[in-house]
């Protein structure tokens, strides 16, 4: 039996791409935290995470997320935030969109036999770094209230079902299905 670990995803547009290089680049130049950054061309808003599932369910898990019959619609970037407040250990920017929480819902309602439902709420964001420590917390906060981010807007005209392969330099990510939007 072999598995694979996926994720079901949104891609994000090469334009809001280089808007989160250059605000990853804001906060690398403060030295605040040590942490891994997520490379840009990885960078995308998890719609549902799956783990590691048998190899001979793709099939399945795919045929389901083919029945997402929703129109396309637009996002933009959002605010900059982190998780948790007490010990920071993510730093993401959330994408806003009316469209963005229906096709969350039916993703996991398509799904719903093969999967359990998430327990946590599902929220809008798009991981940009991994934080392993903050050398100055105050300091780290008015950091991120306080970068500018352009409202980048974009089409989401598809979703995707991804294999993550965990390598000792990251994770590589590769198309396993691509499900369009009317």
């Amino acid at each position: 039996m072999k598995m694979v670990r996926v994720f079901v995803c949104v891609e994000l547009s090469e334009k809001a791409r280089e808007e989160l290089r250059r605000v990853i680049g804001e906060i690398k130049k403060t030295d605040l935290i040590k942490g891994k950054y997520v490379e840009v061309e990885n960078l995308h808003l998890t719609l549902k995470f799956l783990g590691e599932v048998d190899e001979k369910q793709i099939e399945r898990i795919t045929k389901a997320l083919d029945s997402v019959k929703l129109k396309s619609f637009k996002v933009k970037l959002g605010r900059l935030g982190y998780f948790s407040p007490k010990f920071i250990k993510v730093i993401w920017i959330n994408l806003v969109g009316e469209g963005l929480r229906g096709l969350q819902e039916e993703v996991e309602r398509v799904l719903t036999g093969l999967f359990l439902k998430e327990k946590r709420e599902w929220k809008s964001h798009v991981t940009l770094a991994r934080v392993k420590s903050v050398r100055d917390k105050e300091s780290f906060r008015d950091l991120i209230e306080n970068i500018d981010i352009s409202e980048i807007e974009f089409k989401v005209e598809n979703f995707r079902l991804k294999k993550s392969e965990l390598t000792r330099q990251g994770p590589n990510y590769s198309d396993l299905a691509k499900f369009k939007l009317g």
